[in-house]
């Protein structure tokens, strides 16, 4: 899981909000029995948060990855500008069921996968909630292991402990299939820097300079590949400042 940071809340939502919203607090915060359950009225049907003047922006801040795992979200072609919005989920970090308030609240909303959205559900611990990708400090208790693909906390604090043990529950942030394609990037992206940085020592070998134009060509496909944007772009900016002949030569190319 890697920091992201929302754009400017969509005016749609700042100027909506509110009238959007009170159906959602009347019915959660209203519709309650002397039992202290929820009585079982039909809910309101609106999903407004799925309009593309909302979605849109959050795809484009997310890169459409999921904030929870970083997989990319498939996108359906279509000759119509207005279809662009790809098959990802706008969940909501805080469900709707227990906090109906933030049902239109724009730093409540993730980009995420249909995985991570269904299987963290309607969790709530306010304690020891997952941990959140808008949040740098959250962010920032993650270390990623680039021999197994995984994260885990940096440093070994109890509370963060069960937030962690929640988060990696309850989305696919640590899933098998996930971190060995994460995995797989990342070392694929070191192997090319590394193996470059050493054949540019031997230019004198003619046929270095062939692999060697291979392998920029193929670093620049590599970053083609949206999947695991964040991850890739840190781990990209690190290796270019560990190689600098070899990001010079990207630059140049």
């Amino acid at each position: 899981m890697e920091y992201i940071k929302r754009s400017t809340e969509p005016e749609c939502l700042l100027y909506n909000k509110e009238k959007w919203t009170k159906p959602w607090v009347d019915h959660y915060r209203r519709n309650i029995g002397s039992d202290g359950k929820l009585i079982k009225k039909k809910k309101p049907s609106d999903s407004h948060w799925t309009k593309n003047e909302i979605r849109n922006i959050l795809i484009k801040d997310f890169k459409n990855n999921c904030g929870y795992c970083g997989c990319s979200r498939p996108t359906p072609h279509s000759s119509d500008d207005e279809r662009t919005s790809s098959r990802g989920h706008v969940d909501h970090y805080r469900a709707k069921a227990i906090y109906p308030e933030l049902t239109y609240e724009w730093t409540n909303y993730i980009w995420s996968c249909e995985s991570c959205n269904v299987e963290k559900g309607e969790f709530n611990d306010p304690k020891h909630p997952i941990l959140n990708p808008c949040s740098f400090d959250d962010c920032h208790l993650l270390t990623f292991i680039i021999d197994t693909g995984e994260y885990c906390l940096s440093k070994n604090n109890p509370l963060d402990h069960e937030r962690f043990l929640n988060t990696d529950r309850l989305t696919m942030v640590n899933a098998n299939e996930i971190i060995v394609r994460r995995r797989n990037r990342v070392k694929n992206l070191k192997s090319l820097f590394k193996t470059t940085s050493i054949m540019l020592t031997i230019v004198e070998v003619k046929v270095m300079k062939s692999l060697i134009k291979d392998n920029i060509l193929n670093i620049k496909n590599d970053l083609e590949d949206m999947e695991f944007y964040f991850l890739i772009k840190k781990e990209y900016i690190l290796l270019r400042a560990k190689y600098p002949n070899v990001a010079s030569l990207i630059d140049n190319d």
